[in-house]
């Protein structure tokens, strides 16, 4: 996704106007939310080797700033040394390049919090869009209960005509 800066925007390297809010304790504890962005962060086929580097790049290339929402807005330098740890490709395996079973409530667990706090502002900074329907559940028109009822109903139509 290429941004394009003003020339007084240009020189400092990211844009004054452009904010990313920090992501939320009650988005966190949202499992419709944590479904789409480990669903999200699959979709991006980042290898879990590759993936320490690539939120390094990201945030490095961060169009904007990063704020914690309040009374005040408080800008907020985000720790990355978590990620530089033996063993963490292995939650990046389980975490972003696994999707979560159908029916499952998902969680995360308490001592992966800051990380998904830190990867997904990471994230919707780069991704606005998609990052505005993380919390928005899939109507359910293509599980197989809905299709058998709609088959039903078009059966129950056809035999009262």
């Amino acid at each position: 996704m290429s941004r394009h800066l003003c020339h007084a925007c240009l020189a400092q390297g990211y844009c004054d106007a452009l904010n990313v809010r920090l992501t939320t304790e009650a988005e966190i504890d949202d499992p419709v939310w944590v479904r789409n962005f480990r669903t999200f962060c699959f979709n991006l086929r980042i290898s879990s080797s590759d993936w320490t580097e690539s939120l390094h790049d990201l945030y490095r290339d961060m169009p904007g700033r990063v704020y914690v929402r309040g009374v005040t807005r408080r800008e907020v330098e985000l720790f990355l040394g978590m990620f530089d740890r033996p063993g963490i490709e292995d939650w990046f395996k389980a975490f972003c390049n696994t999707l979560p079973a159908p029916g499952v409530r998902c969680h995360v667990r308490v001592e992966a919090r800051s990380r998904v706090a830190v990867m997904s502002t990471i994230l919707r900074g780069h991704f606005p869009q998609a990052a505005s329907a993380w919390h928005l559940e899939a109507a359910n028109e293509n599980s197989p209960a809905a299709n058998d009822n709609a088959q039903k109903a078009r059966r129950l139509n056809r035999n009262n005509d």
